[in-house]
């Protein structure tokens, strides 16, 4: 398992030729995609404020997202919520990405992400990350 981004989800979706080639290797070559709970969250309101623009509802572009082979959405269970808590300040700072991280180091997989905040934050919080 892998765990992407909401913004690579999101290019997974609708915009393929933005993902990098590590990046499109690591998910064509993963058994299982797994999405936060919280990306869902982040892109309802991403495009609730106009900072994101889909071209269907939100809950059609979900369930059509999560149909994808492969796509799984990974809970924000009580663990991970203790583990995003408990990072230090700034590690990540926005609780989206502070709740992403933590959802791919208690499965033990990589994030695929672009966001070098996150990328930034490896060494302290053990992330494992491709881009």
């Amino acid at each position: 398992m892998i765990v992407l981004d909401t913004h690579t989800w999101i290019w997974l979706v609708g915009a393929p030729d933005q993902l990098s080639g590590a990046a499109r290797d690591a998910i064509d070559g993963a058994e299982t995609l797994g999405v936060s709970a919280i990306s869902t969250w982040e892109i309802a309101t991403k495009e609730r404020r106009g900072r994101l623009r889909l071209d269907r509802p939100v809950h059609v572009w979900r369930r059509q997202a999560l149909a994808i082979a492969g796509v799984e959405e990974l809970p924000v269970t009580g663990p991970i919520a203790l583990r995003a808590g408990a990072f230090a300040d700034g590690i990540p700072g926005d609780p989206a990405d502070r709740l992403i991280t933590a959802t791919a180091l208690d499965h033990g997989a990589a994030l695929v992400t672009k966001d070098g905040r996150l990328q930034g934050t490896a060494a302290r919080t053990g992330l494992r990350w491709i881009w």
